[in-house]
């Protein structure tokens, strides 16, 4: 039998070595790893409230890997309401590149932060933000991205109070997240671009780190400040749900660490987690472990 399977193998190669000889169309097999990822606008940088220079920002950044029409994309605080401001000043946006939204002129944002005349700004919004606040950047009607912070909104673990210093995300995962305790303040030397503006505030505008991040997913919500709280699906939103159908008993005991921090979260209830393979624990029911 093992003969007269590689007798079957041999011909069946042979028939394809014959048939790409007659027929030289060329081809190409589709490969997820070659395919274009898409571009995406999001939110990677903010300052409310300049105590030196005279205009707040928002900073959004193409993650994705193909250009991006700004045409139909706007942007509003916490009034949610698509259309309040729009971008299509900002052009369109390269893969990896930044655009801003200031309260000045473009000129005069430049000039302050030594920006070149080829960094992106739409001028003169008048939807100022507050110190507890959110930021949404609206795709026609669709929610894009949004920000929800405030320190005195989200007291434990603070919000960042983004006075005289910008926030920015510290990795790709408060990209999308709506999760402020992802954000930290800007630093001179912190590594992410950060200078000081010619009035002294400090911030990166018009450039980030994080251009190679996406696609991600927008989470959209009510915000968070818990560092701890990621963007992942329990059961139920709440997270404390009945278990899907098929669940299994959870194979070891009731204790439990968070460990996967890159899609993890922890409730009232105690910890909670899901890897890739979509192992689910959750603490308010018995144990068990559910399939994706």
């Amino acid at each position: 039998m093992r003969t007269e399977r590689v007798r079957v193998r041999s011909r069946a190669v042979a028939a394809v070595l014959t048939l790409g000889a007659l027929c030289v169309v060329p081809f190409a097999l589709a490969s997820p790893a070659g395919a274009a990822v898409p571009g995406q606008v999001v939110i990677t940088e903010w300052m409310y409230n300049p105590l030196a220079s005279t205009s707040e920002f928002v900073e959004v950044t193409n993650i994705g890997g193909e250009p991006v029409d700004m045409t139909g994309y706007s942007f509003d605080d916490d009034s949610r309401t698509a259309g309040s401001f729009s971008l299509a000043a900002l052009g369109t946006l390269a893969p990896g590149e930044s655009g801003l939204i200031v309260e000045t002129t473009a000129a005069a944002f430049r000039t302050q932060w030594g920006l070149a005349a080829t960094v992106k700004v739409a001028e003169n919004n008048t939807n100022n933000l507050g110190r507890n606040d959110e930021i949404n950047i609206f795709n026609g009607a669709t929610l894009a991205d949004r920000l929800t912070y405030g320190d005195q909104t989200f007291s434990s673990p603070p919000s960042i109070r983004t006075q005289g210093r910008s926030g920015v995300p510290t990795t790709c995962l408060g990209l999308g997240a709506n999760n402020v305790g992802l954000w930290v303040l800007s630093a001179v030397g912190d590594g992410r671009g950060s200078v000081a503006s010619v009035s002294g505030d400090v911030g990166s505008p018009g450039t980030s780190p994080l251009g190679a991040c996406g696609p991600v997913t927008i989470v959209g919500g009510n915000g968070t400040g818990n560092p701890n709280t990621l963007p992942c699906q329990p059961e139920l939103a709440s997270g404390t749900g009945l278990v899907a159908a098929g669940a299994h008993a959870w194979p070891g005991g009731t204790s439990v660490t968070v460990a996967d921090q890159a899609c993890a979260w922890k409730t009232t209830t105690g910890p909670e987690g899901r890897d890739v393979s979509g192992l689910v624990f959750d603490p308010a029911h018995t144990p068990t472990c559910c399939g994706p």
